[in-house]
């Protein structure tokens, strides 16, 4: 369970990071993000969250943990909507995360995958852009 928590942050910087990369649209500025997860077959319900962060279309937001790498093995950008694949290794194990997001205006919705050798969990998020950075 400490892993997969330790796995969900990591997976949050990386769709932050690929948000920010993606050029799909994204409007930067200050966004709030809700999340929701799903763990199928293992019981466990993790209680989602709301956070804001600053995005910069210009800019990467994403920073490693000292414990964690993360690689991008594929990412396409098809008009406002963009696929990735990513793959990390660290001392929580190994992870990958396949994840598609699609941004309209100030609003954004993201689905992403995360494998573990624990098991698979989905995280659902929704978007709103609230203005420019503070």
């Amino acid at each position: 369970m400490k892993s997969f928590l330790a796995m969900f942050a990591a997976a949050l910087c990386c769709f932050l990071f690929t948000a920010a990369w993606a050029g799909a649209g994204m409007k930067k500025g200050e966004w709030r993000i809700s999340t929701s997860m799903e763990m199928p077959g293992m019981g466990i319900v993790m209680p989602g969250g709301t956070f804001t962060h600053c995005m910069d279309a210009d800019g990467v937001p994403y920073q490693e943990s000292p414990d964690q790498e993360c690689r991008m093995i594929s990412r396409k950008v098809s008009g406002n909507t963009v696929v990735w694949r990513m793959r990390c290794t660290g001392s929580d194990g190994d992870m990958e995360m396949q994840g598609r997001a699609t941004y309209e205006g100030d609003a954004m919705h993201a689905t992403m995958k995360m494998i573990t050798g624990e098991g698979t969990m989905t995280m659902r998020m929704q978007g709103q852009r609230l203005g420019p950075c503070r």
